[in-house]
């Protein structure tokens, strides 16, 4: 599997309405993880994998309260 080298636009559907788009979206993690803490991250999927799986007590603190 590879990136693709422009990252296709992604919107929101209107009441799940694949034909009916609504507002353009941009990747994120939700704000209320503390995924990138500097602010420089990739803010994907990719770097919430991989804060899940790190070495971070709080990861395993947050998962287990969850």
């Amino acid at each position: 599997m590879e990136e693709l080298e422009t990252r296709r636009e992604t919107f929101i559907m209107q009441r799940g309405d694949y034909q009916s788009l609504g507002a353009s979206v941009q990747p994120h993690t939700p704000a209320m993880l503390p995924v990138d803490k500097n602010g420089e991250g990739r803010g994907d999927r990719l770097e919430l994998a991989w804060w899940l799986t790190s070495a971070d007590p709080v990861v395993t603190r947050v998962t287990v309260n969850r």
